[in-house]
């Protein structure tokens, strides 16, 4: 989205749902660090698990795939930066989500940190 459509979208959004380009350019370099940290995790975890396992990309058996990516997940949870991250993740997530106004608005966790890694790496493209 360029600036012109930031600005037509802008002219249809409420006063208090219009983010400033300070915050927008925030949230980018946030997403953007996220990116990195998740990117450098992945790596160190993909190394270690590939050098146990095998390379993944190679894996011809659905089954050899399967326990790749379980002990993926499960060296995932064993890692201190993987756990940092996850926390700094829904840390934010909870402060945007403290900006919404809604009556009956309800947290829940959903999905595992693992599955919410594999989701943002296939969006980083890695």
């Amino acid at each position: 989205m360029n600036h012109e459509d930031e600005g037509a979208e802008a002219n249809t959004l409420a006063h208090d749902e219009i983010v400033a380009a300070d915050d927008i350019t925030d949230n980018n370099e946030r997403l953007v660090e996220y990116v990195c940290r998740i990117k450098k995790v992945a790596t160190v975890v993909g190394r270690k698990t590939m050098k146990e396992q095998g390379d993944f990309q190679e894996m011809d058996n659905a089954n050899q795939r399967q326990k790749w990516l379980e002990d993926f997940t499960a060296a995932l949870s064993k890692n201190q930066d993987f756990t940092r991250l996850s926390r700094d993740i829904m840390d934010s997530i909870v402060e945007r989500f403290d900006l919404v106004k809604a009556d009956n608005f309800k947290r829940s966790a959903t999905r595992s940190a693992g599955h919410c890694l594999a989701v943002l790496l296939r969006l980083a493209g890695t």
